[in-house]
């Protein structure tokens, strides 16, 4: 799985198809692999995009702050 380095930390991502993108955030409990089933038909006419969170199974670096509703991009 490939990985970005963002805000201190790397995380994990897929990217898939060509075109629009399209991104795909999961919630709590969870990671990039919940998009899997709608991967292939969302990358034969877009460009999938899926990433795991901060501190989920595929993501890793140091705690940077809280995470909240209020603040949901700070994760990333």
């Amino acid at each position: 799985m490939p990985e970005i380095w963002v805000n201190g930390g790397e995380l994990s991502y897929a990217d898939h198809g060509v075109g629009t993108p399209v991104v795909f955030v999961h919630g709590a409990w969870m990671d990039l692999r919940y998009w899997e089933p709608q991967r292939e038909a969302v990358a034969a006419k877009y460009r999938f995009i899926a990433l795991s969170l901060r501190y989920k199974a595929l993501a890793h670096g140091p705690m940077m702050g809280s995470c909240t509703l209020r603040r949901p991009i700070s994760p990333i």
